[in-house]
C-alpha cells in the first residue's frame, strides 16, 4: 500500500510567549501550511494553539518539510522583555533555543478530508505517539532531551532518517533565528539573491548566515534521503 507522511510538532515552552507573540507565530505557521498545501499537495492545521499537524502525500519530502517547519518556528524573533519571573525568562530561553519538537510518521493513511479536518491512519498515529509524553505546557521544570523523532516500518530507513534528522536538529538548536530563516528559504530552493530580497538582508549577510548554519551540508543530506531509490523502493 502507498505510504504517506505526517509531521506532528509541539511548540516548546509556548506559555512563555505573550498573547500577541503567540498570535504572530501562529500567523507565521499558517503561512507555512499554505505553502505546504499549494506546493506539496499537503494539508496542515494548528491544534490548541501550540500543536501542529502536517500531512504530505510524498514521504520522500518528509524530512525536508519537518526541518523547514522547525526553521519556520525557530526563525521567529522573540523580543526581550523585562520580567521578575525567573521561571518565565528560563522558559523563553527554551523557546529561543529549541522552538519546536518534531515527529515524523511514515505509514498508510485513510483518505484525508480537508473540509472536515480529518486525518486518520497509521502515519499520524506513529507521529503523534512520539510526542505524547513530551508536552511542556504547565510544567514548572522543563528538560529537553530530544527534539526530533522519526518512525516508520522500515528499520534501515528509520535509522538513517533518524540519525540525519537528529544531527540537523541539533545544529538548528545551536543556530540563531536569522540563520534558521535563511535555511528555511534555502530548503524552498531559493537563491541567495532571492533570499536577500525576501528578508531585506544583504546578499553577503545571507551568505554568512548560510555558511554559519551549514546549509550546504544540511541540504546535501536531505537530498540524499529524497533521491535514494533504495530507501523508497
Amino acid at each position: 500500500m502507498k505510504k504517506h507522511s505526517v509531521i506532528s510538532a509541539d511548540i516548546v515552552a509556548s506559555t512563555s510567549l505573550l498573547p500577541d507573540e503567540l498570535s504572530a507565530l501562529r500567523a507565521k505557521i499558517i503561512r507555512f501550511i499554505a505553502n505546504l498545501e499549494q506546493n506539496h499537495g499537503g494539508y496542515g492545521r494548528i491544534i490548541k494553539g501550540d500543536y501542529i499537524e502536517c500531512y504530505s502525500p510524498d514521504p520522500r519530502k518528509a524530512l525536508r518539510l519537518a526541518i523547514a517547519l522547525k526553521c519556520c518556528v525557530k526563525s521567529f524573533i522573540l523580543p526581550s522583555i523585562s520580567t521578575t519571573e525567573k521561571i518565565n525568562a528560563k522558559r523563553r530561553k527554551l523557546f529561543k533555543d529549541y522552538a519546536l519538537r518534531v515527529s515524523v510518521g511514515i505509514g498508510t493513511m485513510k483518505p484525508v478530508d480537508t473540509f472536515k479536518g480529518v486525518l486518520d491512519g497509521d502515519a499520524i498515529y506513529r507521529a503523534g505517539r512520539n510526542l505524547k509524553d513530551q508536552n511542556t505546557s504547565g510544567k514548572e521544570k522543563v528538560i529537553i532531551k530530544k527534539c526530533f523523532f522519526w518512525t516508520g516500518d522500515d528499520e534501515e530507513k528509520d535509522l538513517l532518517c533518524t540519525a540525519i534528522g537528529e544531527l540537523i536538529d541539533n545544529q538548528l538548536n545551536r543556530s540563531t533565528a536569522r540563520q534558521c530563516d535563511v535555511l528555511y528559504y534555502k530548503l524552498a530552493e531559493k537563491s541567495e539573491a532571492e533570499i536577500a530580497r525576501i528578508t531585506g538582508l544583504s546578499q553577503s549577510t545571507v551568505n554568512q548566515h548560510s555558511t554559519s548554519i551549514g546549509s550546504n551540508a544540511i541540504i546535501q543530506a536531505i537530498n540524499y534521503i529524497e533521491n535514494n531509490k533504495q530507501l523508497w523502493k
